[in-house]
């Protein structure tokens, strides 16, 4: 996998200290961050609402937010309590909080989440090339999130009549009319996705699909990618600890690949057998697997073995 370089934005009306702090994350990190200091809300707005997204943000406690920008830094790892430091005028931190403390509280924002890096409201990508065993992988998970009492909000991108898990909608907003406002280039809010859930009787959230199911699965990479993106938002945006749960269908290979990476999690099936179909099955999924951003964990598809319920029992233990 390829080396994680974190994309830190430092938030701050002081321009010599957010400076200053940028200069030593950067220093200290070797080639580990990239900080960037940002003074004002009219420079900020493109970092928060752009598809390259800071993976933490430090913030100044008193920094003057528009609404706006609360919702969108509402989604993302934000340390807002981070105790003011003063700068000494060679650019030392020598009050408040050190330069050590700084860089231990980078790091511990940056692994916030469930113990094995696994992020507290995660986003999960499942592929199988048999439709029988993602059914009993997706059935058995949200069997085990109920049990954790975790809500689950199931996102497919595959037609309405290949669904893994049952689902019933009585009338409401669709994912169609999430997709004619990217049709016709409008930008669609993270926000819009609320609404197009509706809570099932097996005790999780459903997308409706509306017509969009297979004008999902018909559209361009690029399409799917921008949902994916803003469904991550929603997750984050979540108050609980939520699941994103996508179930992907027949799509090319390297579609998925690029899927992928926007995951916390990828679950995928690798094929145990040795004739040609298998091997090249074998070969595809390793290299998408070894393509995935080091942020992104990879789960062998097994049914009966979910990792998440360790993570899960882990992070109560602690509490």
């Amino acid at each position: 996998m390829r080396q994680a370089v974190y994309k830190i934005l430092i938030i701050d009306s002081d321009p010599h200290y957010g400076s200053v702090l940028a200069n030593l994350l950067n220093r200290a990190g070797k080639r580990r961050y990239t900080a960037r200091p940002i003074f004002n809300i009219k420079d900020l707005m493109p970092y928060l609402t752009g598809e390259e997204q800071p993976d933490l943000v430090i913030l100044e406690q008193n920094f003057p937010l528009t609404e706006a920008a609360k919702a969108e830094l509402a989604t993302l790892n934000c340390l807002e309590k981070v105790q003011r430091a003063s700068i000494h005028q060679r650019g030392q931190l020598v009050q408040g909080m050190k330069a050590g403390q700084i860089l231990h509280e980078v790091e511990l924002a940056l692994r916030r989440a469930a113990p094995g890096g696994v992020s507290a409201k995660p986003l999960i990508l499942v592929h199988s090339f048999s439709a029988r065993l993602r059914y009993q992988w997706l059935t058995n998970f949200v069997r085990q999130q109920k049990a954790f009492g975790q809500p689950v909000y199931y996102f497919p991108i595959l037609a309405g009549y290949h669904l893994s898990l049952p689902v019933e909608f009585s009338p409401g907003p669709e994912l169609s009319s999430l997709l004619l406002l990217l049709s016709t280039g409008a930008s669609p809010t993270y926000q819009g996705f609320g609404p197009c859930f509706e809570f099932q009787k097996g005790d999780y959230y459903a997308l409706r699909l509306g017509g969009g199911s297979e004008d999902l699965t018909l559209a361009g990479n690029s399409v799917r990618a921008q949902l994916l993106f803003l469904f991550k938002k929603f997750i984050r945006s979540r108050g609980e600890s939520s699941v994103g749960l996508v179930e992907l269908g027949d799509l090319p290979l390297g579609n998925i690949a690029e899927l992928a990476a926007f995951a916390d999690i990828f679950v995928a099936e690798v094929p145990k057998g040795r004739d040609y179909a298998a091997r090249q099955a074998q070969k595809e999924m390793r290299q998408i697997t070894n393509a995935l951003p080091d942020q992104v964990l990879f789960w062998e598809l097994d049914p009966y073995n979910l990792p998440l319920a360790k993570h899960r029992a882990a992070r109560r233990a602690r509490q």
